[in-house]
């Protein structure tokens, strides 16, 4: 699993926006811990507590140097302390509420990269179009399908083979000289 990357501060205008992505950031890696950690397992999850110190101990070694201590007065672009504390514990509840890890399921099944791959057209189809207008050129039926020049080859080939071979059954079977009896 790929690690949730820590945001950059060279990467944002004002100091501002650069917390709001370190609080996303939070929310994300709470998110994702929740998801794999809780629910495929099958484990109840945690009391927000034990999430707090577990998101602690994730996060401090990233944000320790924006973070000021206790007794010291934050200068410009940094977090006090409180501020953290407050942070972690926004993230994680929101988290809590929000967890439905059945729709992260279905968005993770739904996203990421969809296929080049073209729909499957079917000889069907290609009778579907014929059977509306039995006079359609080759654009019209290409237009109507959507399909490239050589698929609406292949679809056209295909039915006049079937057609071919069904006729040649009824011609067998119909004449009374090559029935056998």
């Amino acid at each position: 699993m790929r690690e949730i990357r820590f945001p950059s501060p060279r990467r944002y205008a004002t100091h501002d926006d650069f917390f709001a992505a370190v609080y996303r950031w939070m929310c994300r890696v709470t998110a994702r811990h929740l998801y794999y950690t809780y629910y495929k397992t099958g484990v109840v999850l945690p009391e927000s507590e034990d999430l707090v110190d577990w998101l602690t101990d994730q996060s401090w070694p990233k944000v320790h140097s924006y973070v000021a201590d206790y007794h010291d007065a934050p200068s410009r672009g940094m977090w006090t302390a409180e501020t953290y504390e407050r942070q972690l514990v926004r993230a994680v509840t929101f988290c809590l509420e929000n967890h439905d890890p059945e729709t992260i399921h279905v968005k993770r099944v739904l996203g990421g990269r969809k296929s080049k791959r073209q729909p499957v057209y079917t000889v069907d189809d290609l009778r579907a179009i014929l059977a509306v207008n039995p006079e359609s050129t080759f654009a019209e039926q290409k237009a109507a399908l959507g399909c490239q020049d050589s698929k609406l080859y292949a679809l056209r080939a295909e039915i006049k083979k079937q057609d071919d071979a069904a006729a040649l059954a009824y011609m067998t079977h119909a004449h009374p000289l090559l029935d056998g009896n």
